[in-house]
């Protein structure tokens, strides 16, 4: 299972080695910037020095101060239009989380409660006819999910 994520403790003596020897060997880097350190700017150094960033996910929360992002990048030495180019933004999970569940189960209210109106009115035989049409309506709904592109946009 060697796809599966590590979690590694290093002296603040080792470090820059340690990330070093692991940037090298990973498939894939995945790395949050939300929270910019003179850390990460050093391991983003590794990263370009090592010609790796092809293999590098950069991530943020959104509503990062992009510009200001730059600018510690650049004071950092790192190309910021390497970084910011590649940037895939995100919502902080529990909202998301929240605000789903709330939709979901709207929808399905919504759907239980026009199921009883029409079993009730028209028969099963319509019924059945509903519910295969909102069930293509549900399963159109669950498809546009979030769309994250490059370039620090989102669709």
């Amino acid at each position: 299972m060697t796809s599966i994520p590590h979690y590694y403790v290093s002296s603040d003596a080792a470090w820059v080695e340690n990330v070093d020897a692991l940037i090298q060997k990973a498939r894939c880097v995945v790395m949050d910037i939300s929270q910019y350190t003179s850390s990460i700017g050093t391991e983003l150094r590794l990263i370009a020095e090592r010609r790796i960033s092809h293999r590098t996910v950069f991530v943020a929360r959104r509503g990062l101060d992009v510009s200001f992002l730059k600018r510690r990048l650049a004071a950092d030495g790192v190309d910021p239009d390497a970084v910011c180019g590649a940037l895939c933004l995100y919502d902080t999970s529990w909202w998301a989380t929240i605000i789903r569940a709330v939709v979901i189960t709207a929808a399905t209210l919504f759907i239980a409660l026009i199921t009883l109106i029409i079993v009730r009115d028209f028969g099963p035989t319509v019924c059945a006819t509903s519910l295969v049409f909102l069930a293509t309506v549900g399963k159109a709904i669950e498809a546009d999910k979030v769309n994250v592109t490059g370039n620090g946009n989102s669709e």
